[in-house]
Order: structure tokens, then sequence, then C-alpha cells
């Protein structure tokens, strides 16, 4: 088995803690920001439309 070199190590190791927390964050705000485009009700704009004041 080749051995490998510390510096090889150090960039690999470097490299993924750097992606793993981007790809965490990632896909968290792509979940959230998919359900926040949900589509509403269809009574909502009249239900905003009482609520407000002429």
């Amino acid at each position: 088995m080749k051995k490998t070199s510390l510096k090889f190590k150090l960039i690999v190791g470097g490299i993924l803690a750097a992606i793993i927390p981007l790809t965490v964050v990632g896909v968290f705000s792509i979940t959230r920001s998919s359900s926040a485009w949900s589509p509403l009700p269809r009574d909502r704009p009249f239900r905003l439309h009482r609520i407000l004041p002429p």
C-alpha cells in the first residue's frame, strides 16, 4: 500500500471540512425555501381584504 503524504492528507481534509457544511446548509436552505413557496389557499386574499382597512 502506498503511503500518502501529510500535505495530501491536509489538503483533502481541508476540502472535506469546507464542502460538508456547505452541502448541509444548502440542502437546509433549499428545503426551507421550497416549503415557503407552497401555494396559498384561494380564500386568503379575501381574508386579508377583510382585515386591512380601506
